[in-house]
């Protein structure tokens, strides 16, 4: 039979209030005081707050339990029960108390939470110093964040990640504003990303142009052009381009459906259901300007528009089939904005229309399903990305392999890499309101290699 280890006798009081000195606090902020008063009224103080004896045998500094004790001094309840610690407690014992309490409180805010667990990481470090290894025996000496983690019964990498976001919080205030910490990583990505997209412009700014990897960058970099696409484009002559890609807004009033679900698509610019038909014949005929005497034109597009953009395609003077592509997503879980109402969706569909006589399927004979993995989250730059492989794929399905790419709506830039990988060039635009995905894009551009471009880990 297991002996039971003896603590400890603990020493209780009942204090008055006054008797308690309160300094500063590991929590900040103390919520819903009132309905705790009530229920300390009702029921009593069940838990105890700590407290420790000082040089004056009538007063008490509180250690544990700021908030049981502000809702009784705010009720005007007394006495108040309390376990008493020595005085010869050290400043690092006395905090340990305090913090170790605190976290296993179940309303605490996610920033408290972050932070309390680093504090108590190094309050720990503190007494018995940084981890090492190497010892006798090879044993690690000192205090390691598992070690933190054992004591406050959690995963290592929970904990490490809290102190992650507690160090970021330090670095980036506006972090504070998240609701919770996943949304909190998400921003801490995004800035960071942010970080590496302007250094990979600075270093992009500088490439030298008599280096011929260099100008390959540089010139790939300025095929991503920012603004409006019928502005832009009407500036240039027509007839270069052998394929256009287009990955037109949703026209489905995204911001309704935001509004309704949680699933909100940021950096997206949609186009009001009332004018989407106006608007894509107009994408369509500057589309049909810009490609040559022959060739073709790919649009991706929601179910419900299938039979206005075919016949949009007609009226331009495109040929159309009767059955589109699909780019199939395997072991893909779907997504749905109401789940209540319709299955998840694992795959996307383009038309594919084509422009003069001479105007062929360069793979003759491949099936009209795409299957390619859609692009990490943690990779992905626009909402909606497609990966450079499955791109790369259905550029050379039609295009001649000298020719050139047009892209209204360039988003993440993706299609313009693909082209890259396949000795081709192209140009694109995209209204890139924030400045958000040129500079992205510019950095897969010079951190990548030419014509081995890639949205999957080469890992």
């Amino acid at each position: 039979m297991t002996e039971w280890t003896q603590l400890s006798e603990a020493r209780f009081a009942n204090l008055n209030p006054l008797q308690i000195i309160m300094k500063d606090r590991a929590r900040e902020i103390y919520e819903d005081l009132d309905e705790l008063a009530e229920t300390i009224k009702d029921k009593g103080l069940i838990q105890p707050i700590a407290v420790q004896e000082t040089e004056d045998p009538e007063m008490f500094l509180l250690l544990a339990g700021g908030r049981r004790f502000a809702a009784m001094v705010r009720a005007k309840l007394m006495p108040i029960p309390a376990r008493v610690f020595p005085k010869d407690m050290d400043e690092l014992d006395r905090k340990e108390i305090e913090l170790v309490e605190n976290i296993y409180r179940k309303d605490m805010r996610w920033q408290e939470k972050s932070r309390l667990e680093r504090e108590i990481h190094e309050l720990f470090v503190e007494k018995y110093g940084e981890a090492t290894s190497g010892g006798p025996g090879g044993m690690d000496r000192g205090h390691s964040i598992a070690d933190t983690a054992a004591i406050l019964g959690k995963e290592r990498t929970s904990v490490g990640k809290s102190i992650a976001l507690a160090n970021a919080l330090d670095d980036h205030p506006e972090l504070v504003a998240a609701k919770n910490e996943a949304e909190a990583r998400n921003i801490l990505r995004k800035l960071r990303r942010t970080q590496e997209d302007r250094a990979a412009q600075e270093h992009f700014d500088k490439v030298v142009q008599s280096d011929g990897v260099g100008r390959i960058k540089y010139r790939l970099g300025n095929a991503y052009t920012q603004g409006d696409f019928f502005e832009r484009c009407a500036e240039l002559p027509g007839g270069n381009a052998s394929l256009v890609e287009i990955d037109p807004p949703y026209g489905i009033d995204l911001q309704k459906v935001k509004d309704s679900n949680s699933q909100v698509m940021e950096g997206y610019t949609d186009v009001p259901a009332d004018e989407y038909i106006a608007f894509m014949r107009r994408v369509f005929k500057e589309s049909y300007r810009m490609i040559g005497s022959s060739g073709w034109l790919l649009c991706w597009y929601v179910q419900q528009w299938y039979e206005v953009i075919k016949n949009l395609l007609l009226e331009t003077g495109f040929a159309v089939g009767n059955v589109s592509a699909i780019w199939n997503k395997p072991s893909f879980a779907g997504q749905t904005w109401h789940p209540d109402l319709y299955l998840s969706s694992t795959y996307e569909s383009f038309m594919y229309a084509r422009k003069g006589t001479y105007a062929v399927i360069r793979q003759q004979g491949r099936s009209n399903v795409f299957n390619y993995a859609p692009v990490s989250p943690a990779r992905k730059v626009h909402p909606t990305e497609r990966p450079i492989e499955l791109m790369e794929e259905i550029i050379k399905t039609f295009s001649v392999p000298d020719g050139c790419v047009m892209v209204p709506f360039l988003g993440s830039g993706n299609t313009l890499l693909a082209a890259a990988n396949l000795g081709m060039w192209g140009y694109g635009f995209d209204l890139d309101k924030n400045n958000e995905y040129k500079p992205a894009y510019v950095r897969k551009v010079m951190e990548g290699e030419p014509k081995k471009y890639k949205s999957y880990s080469a890992v």
